[in-house]
Parts: structure tokens; C-alpha cells; sequence
């Protein structure tokens, strides 16, 4: 009934019945014009999933079928055709710009791609009253009559949906998307980034739906309305109300007035200005002031430009280590930092490249105690990014084998241009393109991304342990150049 493109190496046919299973993966019964080679058939009830040479895009293609069975045993009638364009990837709208002008969006049909950050059933039950967040690092509510189970904390989802401003009885604004189409691309991703607010920018009423850092001391606490209100307070006297939601079942009981709290959650407007809404019980703890005495000069250095680390200490400090790494690599550079007093330390973090990311922590020794910074390194690390401010393809891989048969993740940092379009995809030994992992235009500040690859190829399957060449391809969007970078990917698994 119909054939379309899903990836430059995928399509998938849609019959009016079910098939059976030994004539529809037969390849042989399938044949494309221009000429297609095709490799393997899947079936999924009534669902065929070819696996092609990569397609031209913009191509128009037939797919012609013969001897393909329903369950009965009737066979398809010969020379069966669908015509499909060749894939042409997709172009997201971005949450930031729906943000940032939602009177010029509302009732617009958006399609977004982004990380859920506060899923279904948290903040409200019955219905769907979700958040997510893209690249742009601004988020969104959505919103559905019905519950929409895939919109799980973590998930890498896109939708489609419209876009509406919503005005609650008492004044408040909600940009929504509602009445969305939900697409699960993968699961148990790490949270976006959250951006650290200033209590004296909650008149910032753009951020609304955007996940938020804030920090300060709890003055007042009560219950109101479904909930709990921890408003918390800055030393600048600057305020705001961390709203915790009944629903969401996270337990308030030690934060109580005097009580230094961090608290992540998404942005909401409330009597126009802006209150925090977390989600989770993790989202809710007691300040560490460990990360605020490190600090970077410059903050977002440019190629070329090397930082100084520098740590100050209330407390006399006998020696600090500094443990650093770039992006591509396994093993960190560990260096003792230059004593500037019983109480400072330093370190110089030699100048690095367009679109590298360098990622450190600190080992602190005092006199009585030894600590690192961040207080969970180095599982948690301290960050800064080179902007990419040129046209080029810049690929980062970690020198060292990942088994996705155990569940291992393996990521890929790649690098470009904001504004070109970056096409990532990942090759067998052979040279046959088996995934193709990102096909977008990349908006981000820096042009840095990463890409957690699960080691499934374009049907999902895992792939055999082996060499593998991830291809990254930048297109500048104004000119059409092009830029390309390769390094080699090996999924391995222990020797037993």
C-alpha cells in the first residue's frame, strides 16, 4: 500500500495484510528503479523493512514486488509498484525559537527532536503534561488530553504537534505543543544540561519550560493547592518559589527554613514571573559549594587560547591535582597545580582546537581530608568547550573498544559549524553504510554535539562485534562545501 523512505539505507513497505515470514524476507522478490541494491528484508507483521545501497536524496524511486505471500498463501499480484522519495532527512524546528516568538507559531504545526526532561504522570495524572528539551537548550510543555506513555524521563523522542498558548484562569502563559505525535528514537539518556538561573532574572519569562539550576536558602515553606512551596532566597535578597507538586511523590520533609537548597526542574510562569517545578526527588538537595571556589579564565576560550584553573580555598590546602582530558581521549593528563598560597592553586590547560571539549576535576588535599571537585568525580566532570568558528568536520572518538552487547554506550563528539548541516554515519569493515546516526543542521552555540551509539544498525539490530568507520560529513548550508572526517569504532566484548 505504500513504500517511504526511513533512512539513506532504509525503506519500509506497508502491505494490507500480514505476510508470511520465508517469501516477504526474501530479497529476491523486491526490485528498485534506478537501480537499488538491496541487501536484506525484515518482516513486522505487515511491515517490510528493506535495507538498500544509500539512496541520492531527492530521488524518486519504484519498488516493485512479486512473489510475496499473505498468510493464507495468496500470492501478491505480479509487478506490484509504490513509488518513494530518497530520504532527505529532517530539518527540526528548534524549541528556542518557538520560545522566544510564540505569538508567531501558535497554531503552527512544529516538529521537534529533543531529550524528555520531566515525563508523563509526574506533574499531573489522567493526562499528558510532559516537558522536553532540544540542542537550542530551551524546552517545551507537552500537552494531551490521553496519556502518552513513551514520554519517559530520558527518552530521545521527536514530535509534531501544534503549537498553542495556553492562559490559565488566573493569567498565567503555558507555549504548548498539543495534540502531539510521538516517535521514541532511544532511551535512558542523560538529562540536557540544566541552566544555572540567576534569581535576579526570574522576569525571564522566556525560559519557561526550559530545565533550570537554582540555589539559596529556604525562608518560608507551605502547603497550597496540590503542593508544596519552598521559596528560597539569594545572598542578593533576590527570590523564588520552588514548586513541588504533590503528584510527583518527592518527599519535602528535611527541606525546611534555613535549609541551603539546589533544586533542578523546568521553568514555569506564575503572577508573571518565573518558579521552578522539579519533577524528582534527585532534583532536590542541599548546596555544594565545592565547584563555586574553581574557576576558568578565560570561560569560552577560543582556538588557540589557553585556560587557567584556578582554586581558592577557605581552608589550608597542602596540595591539588588537576586531572584533564580532551574529548577523544581515554585516559586523563593528571598534573600537581602551582601552589600560589596555602590557600590557591593554579594550573595552566595548554591552548586546544576548534570544537574540542575539555573535561577536568581536581583532587584536593588538605590538611585533615582529601576530596575531589566535583564531589562525584570522576563520574562528574568539571567542562569547557572551544567554539567551532570555521567550516570544517571535526570527529572525537575515545581510543578504546565498547560492547553494546553488555549495554555499553559509545560516544561519538563531532563538531561543526553552527548553521551547517552535519550527516553522521557509521560503516562495516567492508565499506556498507549499516546506521546512519544523524542527518541535521546543528544549532548549537559551540557546534560541539555528542552521540551515544547503542551499536544497532538502521533496523535496530545489533551489530557483530568487528571494525567499524564512523564518516562524519558537514555541508555548509550558504555555499554547499563540503568537509569530511573518519575514525574507526571497534565493538568488542571480553574474552571468556
Amino acid at each position: 500500500t505504500s513504500a517511504t523512505a526511513t533512512s539513506l539505507t532504509s525503506v519500509n513497505l506497508i502491505f494490507s495484510e500480514s505476510l508470511d515470514e520465508t517469501s516477504a524476507e526474501t530479497t529476491t522478490n523486491y526490485s528498485i528503479q534506478p537501480e537499488l541494491n538491496i541487501s536484506a528484508a525484515n518482516l513486522s507483521g505487515n511491515r517490510v523493512t528493506l535495507t538498500t545501497a544509500e539512496q541520492t536524496p531527492g530521488q524518486l524511486y519504484t519498488v516493485s514486488v512479486n512473489n510475496v505471500e499473505d498468510l493464507a498463501g495468496n500470492v501478491i499480484a505480479g509487478n506490484n509498484t509504490a513509488n518513494f522519495t530518497g530520504y532527505q532527512g529532517v530539518v527540526y524546528d528548534l524549541i528556542a525559537d518557538i520560545q522566544a516568538d510564540p505569538q508567531s507559531y501558535e497554531g503552527q504545526t512544529v516538529t521537534i527532536h529533543g531529550i524528555v526532561t520531566i515525563g508523563v504522570n509526574v506533574i499531573q495524572t489522567g493526562n499528558t503534561n510532559a516537558y522536553v528539551q532540544d540542542n537550542s537548550g530551551r524546552g517545551i510543555n507537552i500537552y494531551n488530553y490521553t496519556t502518552i506513555n513513551d514520554l519517559v524521563r530520558g527518552n530521545e523522542v521527536v514530535i509534531t504537534g501544534t503549537v498553542t498558548e495556553y492562559e490559565s484562569s488566573s493569567g498565567n502563559s503555558t507555549t504548548e505543543i498539543t495534540n502531539p505525535q510521538v516517535t521514541v528514537l532511544s532511551t535512558g539518556n542523560p538529562q540536557p544540561t540544566p541552566l544555572d538561573l540567576d534569581l535576579a532574572d526570574t522576569d525571564m519569562l522566556e525560559l519557561e519550560g526550559t530545565l533550570l539550576r537554582v540555589r539559596g536558602v529556604i525562608y518560608e515553606v507551605y502547603s497550597a493547592g496540590g503542593g508544596d512551596n519552598l521559596n528560597i532566597r539569594d545572598t542578593a535578597g533576590n527570590t523564588i518559589t520552588v514548586r513541588v507538586w504533590d503528584t510527583t511523590g518527592i518527599d519535602t520533609f528535611e527541606f525546611t527554613v534555613g535549609f541551603n537548597l539546589e533544586a533542578l526542574g523546568v521553568g514555569s510562569e506564575y503572577s508573571n514571573k518565573l518558579q521552578l517545578v522539579p519533577g524528582y526527588q534527585d532534583q532536590l538537595g542541599e548546596v555544594q559549594d565545592l565547584d563555586d571556589n574553581v574557576t576558568m579564565d578565560p570561560e569560552q576560550p577560543a582556538a588557540g587560547e589557553a585556560v587557567t584553573v584556578t582554586y581558592n580555598s577557605l581552608d589550608e590546602t597542602s596540595s591539588a591535582l588537576i586531572f584533564w582530558k580532551t574529548g577523544g581521549d581515554h585516559l586523563f593528563e593528571t598534573d600537581w597545580m602551582d601552589s600560589l598560597s596555602a590557600y590557591s592553586f593554579q594550573y595552566v590547560i595548554p591552548a586546544q582546537p576548534e570544537g574540542t571539549t575539555v573535561y577536568f576535576y581536581l583532587l584536593i588535599n588538605e590538611l585533615e581530608a582529601s576530596f575531589t571537585i566535583p564531589e562525584e568525580a570522576p563520574a562528574d566532570l568539571m567542562s569547557y568547550t572551544v567554539a567551532v568558528t570555521s567550516h570544517q568536520a571535526i570527529l572525537n572518538l575515545p581510543p578504546h573498544p565498547f560492547d553494546p552487547y553488555a549495554g555499553e554506550k559509545f560516544p561519538i563528539e563531532y563538531a561543526c559549524l553552527p548553521g551547517d548541516k552535519a550527516i553522521l554515519r557509521i560503516y562495516n569493515a567492508e565499506g556498507k553504510l549499516v546506521f546512519t546516526a544523524r542527518n541535521e543542521i546543528v544549532s548549537s552555540g559551540s557546534g560541539v554535539q555528542t552521540f551515544l551509539w547503542d551499536g544497532r544498525d538502521d533496523a535496530n539490530k545489533l551489530l557483530p562485534l568487528g571494525l567499524y568507520i564512523c564518516h562524519l560529513e558537514v555541508v555548509a548550508t550558504a555555499t554547499g562545501k563540503t568537509r569530511s572526517k573518519t575514525a574507526p569504532i571497534v565493538i568488542g566484548a571480553p574474552l571468556k
